[in-house]
């Protein structure tokens, strides 16, 4: 009796840990599941971005329809308290288009955060100012930014950038002066 106690007590410990190591597995099998799905969407998302610029480049502001949320917001800076909408951020691009016809972009760097995108670029063209007189005045720029997108539902709702404003801005021939005091 003893013996076949000690038996069932066996199999029973031996049963337990096979179920455990099965519950293991399982979780593994989760675990590297969610991580797969995970990494599929930042693929994704990073995709989106690089697709957006894309067509941005071209000259695409019907992009803003297809790709980003119709409650997008962009932040500029990216401390900003009060962020431009979808259609005045398409509006901003079209004066781009216009004013920097061969507006080239270059991502340096890109790389998902979970829901957010990362992204290190420059850009470069040939700033044709709209001005009266006989021919518009034509300035090389070159500038760099640091935007961050957020992604929701496979679109954009969310664009942060911090640029250099001051040096584009002295590229074009604009000075910063200070401010007269106050009499």
């Amino acid at each position: 009796m003893k013996r076949t106690l000690g038996i069932a007590l066996a199999a029973l410990v031996i049963a337990m840990g096979a179920g455990c190591k099965d519950k293991a597995a399982e979780d593994a099998l989760a675990a590297t599941a969610r991580m797969k799905s995970q990494a599929d969407l930042e693929a994704r998302n990073v995709e989106l971005v690089k697709t957006a610029i894309a067509q941005l480049e071209k000259g695409d502001i019907d992009v803003f329809t297809g790709l980003f949320a119709p409650d997008f917001k962009l932040y500029y800076p990216s401390y900003s308290t009060t962020p431009v909408t979808r259609e005045d951020a398409m509006g901003v691009s079209k004066m781009m288009v216009t004013a920097v016809p061969d507006l080239v972009y270059d991502i340096l760097d890109i790389f998902p955060a979970g829901e957010r995108v990362v992204l290190r670029l420059a850009f470069r063209g040939t700033h044709r100012a709209i001005a009266p007189g006989p021919a518009p005045a034509e300035a090389k720029i070159a500038a760099g930014a640091i935007v961050i997108f957020r992604i929701k539902d496979g679109l954009i709702t969310e664009e942060y950038i911090d640029g250099d404003a001051l040096g584009l801005f002295r590229q074009l021939g604009l000075e910063l002066k200070p401010k007269a005091p106050a009499k």
